[in-house]
């Protein structure tokens, strides 16, 4: 009987490390599968990446909105402070800023 036994424990012994070694086998592909994908996708975000950073900057840029604000007459900044533009521009950045909120939070659906 005592033989039977060891021989019952050698045999689940056995059994349990191939069914271990099958189950370390599948993490090791699915590792590997997820390292593959992980690298592919940071190769692409640097290619990304180098090619934004290689365009040039365009000139407009150096100058600030005040810069071209200076060169409006003063006539005219009062015409359009007391028309209520500004109060109209921000009017039209609230329905869009409300737009690209509903559009996010609707996942792009709406």
């Amino acid at each position: 009987m005592e033989l039977l036994d060891s021989f019952r424990k050698w045999l689940k012994d056995m059994i349990e490390s191939i069914i271990l070694w099958v189950v370390h086998f599948f993490q090791a592909i699915f590792q590997w599968f997820e390292d593959i994908l992980l690298t592919t996708l940071e190769k692409i975000l640097a290619g990304i990446r180098f090619v934004i950073s290689s365009i040039p900057m365009p000139d407009f840029l150096q100058y600030s909105l005040q810069d071209l604000f200076n060169y409006i007459p003063s006539d005219v900044v009062y015409f359009l402070n007391m028309s209520g533009i500004a109060q109209a521009f921000l009017f039209i950045s609230m329905g869009v800023a409300f737009r690209l909120v509903r559009k996010v939070a609707t996942l792009f659906q709406w």
